[in-house]
């Protein structure tokens, strides 16, 4: 509850109490004064019940307080003329009856004077009525009254002179405008020492002033025989001081002269009140919280208008009602009761009520619900002081809803948060701080932040512009909990009070370590890809000499041959030379169509396995033979275990890897000896290749695996594109195996590969490799090759391949002629050499629709689409082997010797 409905609060209970009080002593302080005058008085309501009746009253017509309950003037009197005074004093004000009546209680007729009054309210609706009655029988005379009335008094006067000077309310009599006669209670009034002190005075000692006027027109009307009237006037004590009175003023004789005889109160301390209890009523007409008051069984007897503007209910509707019509659904019985049970023991209730208006819409009231007591200590009344909060209410829940929502915010927020004061300390933190730090919150919390910060000094500063500028955002090094740093990246923003100082800060703090890591990596690889570039564009220059050159030559040799003048040894020579220039380009072209494949990550491994020793023995056969053709002095030996080793992984890129190996040593070995080889160790295999050339500079040996390395390497007169030993490192890493080198200047190089497989050992008699020559005199007469060949250049090339073994070949130019041929020549034909990619129908489809025809065909695919996997394309097509354009015709020869033997 904030300061301000708690001053509003107190001063309500204030303003209870002093309703409380006014009223209770306006009501007692009023009764008492209608006892002790000697008019009858009776109050009636605005239907003519009769509520309250002095004593006076009920002597006068001869009855008792029991006997009057329930009396109704209109039904139960007798008299019409009192009857039409009654309902004139209710609907104008004001009525006045002089005659003959008959009393309710059966009494003898009696001669009275009756002024009957209407009470108004505030705003001057009559809301009850008041009648004050003379008994006139026994002291005036019907036809005389006035002679009579005299007579009477005089006689009272002197019977009962004691009476009329103890009597507790102030009497005096004035006539001709000075006073004659005032009994003790007038002199106390006045401060007048005794009857002399009075007499000869004029009124206008004892009237202020500002009321002699009213004071004169009522003794004129007095004289002239006018009706009695009890008036509001101010009179003055001997020093001056204004006091504030009901006056009743009646005909009077003195020596048979007419005088007037004033009867008063001071009703100075009830007007105070009463003004205080206007001030009262006021405040709570216009108060900002609703007020009920009902009576001791919950009725309603009054509500102000602000309670009708919150519920919807008017003034007229709710009262005589309960406050039940308010009531929602929201609480149990046992509540209601409870609350019952609070005020019936005298206690206030105090909380909050979720409530219903008259258009079923709730609202929310904080009430304060208290019993109003008489004087004897009962229950007369209970008020209820409500304030509308549902705006409030609604403003707490969604800060409720907000702040559930930021702190779960604040707890799953995947960087570190903490809040500091303005010294410094943690005052808060989520959780990801301190798993940030490597630590729990309750350690953290109430720690100086700096602590988390290695360089403190940088920390004072940062702390000092956040004060200036109320935001800072910085990279720093985080200290951990075990020591450990970690780079973050933090913007703390400043916190100020009410007063607009400075009172901490938020910070947000997220872990950039690995972004930071990546940067520098991306930085390094920045200068990579710039070097890389630099290197490829030399690579490009080079790569259009490397491939010129052996263009050249086989561009310039064949036009050497189609001279007729040339003698069969040029001719062979030049051949030969096309030869080399024709592998030296296919080699090139496979280098750069490996390093593409392997850039764009697309590289396929298949494993497979096989028999390592073959492998090793297929290599040696095919570089002695090149070997023997080079004008170098070179012994070239192989070096294998005798057991069979079978091994698991991906023949073709092995077998690649042991061929740029070889064909390293082979460039820049001029003389000497290349050994070739393996071991096994454990689960794994290392390969070998060593050679007695030209060495690697120690400052080099790194760098010869980078890509197009060689490319720049111009001290070098050796030629080669620098990719072979790149491809051989990202194939072992793709294999999962390493490479390594031992190398001296001038003395020699071994290329050392290892890589984990599965390897299964099998004993085996010793082989000569020697023997394991391709057979150049093989006769294949009686057998049949289909060429499925779209291109007839290639078709020539392989049958000037397949001629000098008498095989009988038949051509289809694309895939539906070889289904065709195959369908009427099944019978005959041994092989097929399937190209994949051809017209009508591809290779694929081809090889599907021969192998429905026969299950057990032989197929061999034959393709120049290097950058595909074709291979395991067309194994699973159905083929029994595969082989890449450029064919090889020694390789050719291989492969038919496999399939036709």
């Amino acid at each position: 509850m904030t300061q301000k409905e708690q001053e509003l609060l107190k001063r309500i209970e204030f303003l209870e109490k002093e309703n409380k009080l006014l009223k209770n002593s306006k009501t007692k302080y009023f009764e008492n004064i209608l006892e002790k005058i000697p008019f009858g008085v009776f109050f009636y309501d605005i239907n003519g019940n009769i509520k309250w009746c002095n004593n006076k009253f009920f002597e006068i017509i001869g009855t008792t307080k029991d006997k009057m309950k329930g009396i109704n003037v209109f039904n139960d009197l007798n008299n019409i003329g009192i009857k039409q005074e009654v309902e004139n004093s209710l609907n104008s004000g004001e009525g006045s009856y002089l005659g003959y009546y008959k009393a309710v209680t059966g009494k003898n007729a009696m001669y009275a004077r009756g002024t009957f009054i209407g009470i108004r309210n505030e705003i001057g609706e009559i809301i009850e009525g008041v009648c004050v009655i003379e008994d006139l029988t026994e002291k005036y005379n019907y036809k005389t009254e006035v002679e009579g009335l005299s007579a009477e008094f005089l006689n009272a006067n002197k019977n009962n002179l004691t009476i009329f000077h103890n009597s507790p309310i102030p009497i005096v009599v004035h006539q001709n405008g000075k006073i004659k006669l005032a009994n003790e209670a007038a002199r106390e009034f006045s401060r007048q020492k005794n009857d002399l002190d009075f007499e000869g005075q004029p009124i206008s000692n004892l009237v202020h002033k500002d009321f002699l006027g009213k004071a004169y027109k009522n003794i004129e009307n007095i004289l002239n025989g006018g009706k009695s009237e009890v008036q509001t006037q101010k009179y003055l004590r001997l020093n001056g001081e204004a006091r504030d009175v009901l006056s009743k003023s009646g005909l009077f004789f003195i020596d048979n002269e007419p005088a007037v005889l004033v009867a008063f109160v001071d009703v100075t301390k009830y007007k105070e009140n009463e003004n205080k209890l206007n001030i009262i009523i006021k405040g709570i007409e216009t108060s900002p919280a609703s007020v009920v008051i009902t009576d001791e069984n919950g009725n309603i007897e009054y509500v102000n208008p602000k309670f009708s503007a919150v519920t919807g209910f008017s003034k007229e509707y709710a009262i005589g009602k309960t406050p039940r019509i308010v009531k929602s659904d929201k609480y149990s019985k046992i509540f209601y009761e409870k609350m019952w049970k609070t005020i019936l023991s005298g206690e206030s209730w105090r909380g909050e009520l979720l409530n219903l208006n008259k258009y079923k819409k709730y609202y929310w009231e904080y009430a304060i619900i208290s019993p109003i007591f008489n004087d004897e200590g009962e229950i007369t009344n209970f008020i209820a002081i409500k304030e509308d909060i549902t705006e409030r209410k609604e403003i707490e829940q969604k800060l409720i809803k907000n702040e559930r929502y930021f702190k779960t915010l604040f707890e799953t927020a995947p960087d570190g948060i903490f809040e500091i004061n303005n010294e410094g300390i943690i005052v808060n933190c989520n959780k990801e701080f301190a798993n940030s730090v490597g630590s729990l919150k309750s350690e953290i919390i109430g720690s100086y932040a700096n602590k988390y910060i290695v360089n403190r000094d940088l920390f004072k500063k940062l702390f000092q512009q956040l004060k200036e500028t109320g935001i800072v955002e910085s990279e720093l090094e985080q200290l951990n909990f075990d020591g450990t740093t970690t780079i973050v990246w933090r913007k703390v923003s400043a916190i100020y009070d009410k007063e607009n100082n400075f009172s901490g800060a938020l910070v947000y703090n997220r872990d950039i370590t690995k972004i930071k890591e990546t940067e520098k990596q991306l930085i390094d690889a920045k200068n990579k890809a710039e070097e890389s570039d630099k290197l490829k564009s030399a690579f490009l220059s080079n790569m259009s000499h490397e491939i010129r050159t052996p263009l050249n030559a086989i561009v310039g040799f064949s036009k050497l041959i189609s001279k007729g003048s040339i003698s069969f040894n040029e001719k062979y020579k030049y051949i030969d030379y096309i030869n080399q220039n024709s592998k030296l380009l296919l080699n090139l072209i496979n280098d750069i169509i490996d390093i593409s494949k392997i850039e764009a990550n697309q590289l396929n491994i298949y494993k497979t396995d096989f028999m390592l020793n073959d492998l090793f023995k297929e290599l040696f056969s095919t570089y002695l033979a090149e070997i023997s053709c080079l004008n170098k002095d070179i012994e070239f030996v192989l070096n294998i275990p005798q057991e069979k080793i079978f091994v698991n992984t991906d023949e073709l890129r092995l077998k690649q890897i042991v061929i740029n190996l070889i064909t390293n040593s082979i460039k820049f070995t001029e003389k000497g000896k290349i050994e070739i080889g393996f071991k096994t160790l454990n689960n794994s295999i290392n390969i070998f290749v060593k050679d007695t050339g030209i060495g690697i500079p120690e400052e080099n040996i790194e760098s010869i695996f980078y890509r197009f390395e060689r490319a720049v390497n111009t001290e070098n007169k050796h030629k080669g594109t620098g990719l072979g030993l790149a491809i051989v490192k990202n194939l072992l890493a793709i294999l999962g195996g390493t490479i390594s080198v031992k190398s001296k200047r001038n003395i020699g190089s071994e290329f050392i590969v290892e890589f984990p497989t599965n390897i299964i050992v099998e004993k085996s008699k010793k082989t000569n490799i020697q023997q394991e020559y391709i057979n150049n005199n093989l006769d294949w007469s009686g057998k049949t090759i289909l060429v499925a060949e779209d291109d007839e250049f290639n078709f020539l090339v392989l049958n000037g391949f397949l001629k000098d073994f008498n095989i009988d070949v038949l051509y289809a130019k694309n895939g539906e002629e070889a289904i065709s041929i195959y369908k009427k020549n099944k019978e005959k034909i041994d092989i097929i050499l399937m190209d994949i990619q051809m017209p009508k129908v591809d290779g694929y489809q081809a090889i599907k629709e021969i192998l429905k025809i026969n299950i057990e065909a032989k197929i061999i695919a034959q393709t120049a689409f290097a950058m595909s996997d074709e291979k395991n394309d067309s194994i699973n097509a159905g083929c029994i082997d595969f082989i890449t354009k450029p064919i090889d015709a020694d390789l050719l020869k291989l492969l038919l010797q496999n399939y036709l033997q």
